[in-house]
């Protein structure tokens, strides 16, 4: 099984896209997460804060339930979401990693740096990508991102 671990805000959006949309997710940047998945044969283990939203009443729960409905129409397949560790993401993945079993996988995340990764191993796994930037075309998940997600995931 390979998995990506995903975030969501500075992933699948951006500043630059919510400050020119009332949406929440990028068709773009969705688009290019269906590519990973797609190709790389992989599922998705949610690590956003968006995981804590599910089941919550109100505006936070359809929240929730939006990203998983897009997800699906696009056929990215979640199968799961990481515990929640102390709001700290690599632990949180690396706690998964340890009682799950994966052939491959990937990090999808613009929060976390390579070095706090690194403190778990999981540094090489990670494709970094940006919330903050100034442009539209800069920000969440890119085509560059893409190829680099479908290299750690050895896909040729």
């Amino acid at each position: 099984m390979n998995v990506v671990f995903l975030d969501v805000d500075g992933v699948l959006n951006s500043l630059p896209f919510f400050n020119n949309s009332d949406s929440e997710l990028n068709p773009e940047n969705v688009k290019n997460l269906e590519e990973i998945c797609n190709r790389g044969n992989a599922v998705v283990v949610l690590a956003s804060t968006w995981r804590e939203l599910k089941g919550a009443s109100g505006d936070a729960g359809a929240l929730y339930e939006r990203l998983l409905c897009t997800l699906d129409e696009y056929g990215v397949v979640v199968i799961d979401s990481t515990p929640v560790l102390r709001n700290k993401r690599p632990l949180e993945i690396a706690t998964w990693l340890k009682e799950n079993s994966v052939d491959c996988f990937v990090i999808l995340d613009d929060d976390f740096s390579k070095c706090e990764y690194d403190e778990y191993g999981l540094g090489e796994f990670l494709v970094q990508t940006k919330f903050f930037c100034e442009r539209l075309e800069d920000g969440g998940l890119q085509k560059e991102h893409v190829k680099q997600a479908l290299a750690i995931l050895e896909v040729v």
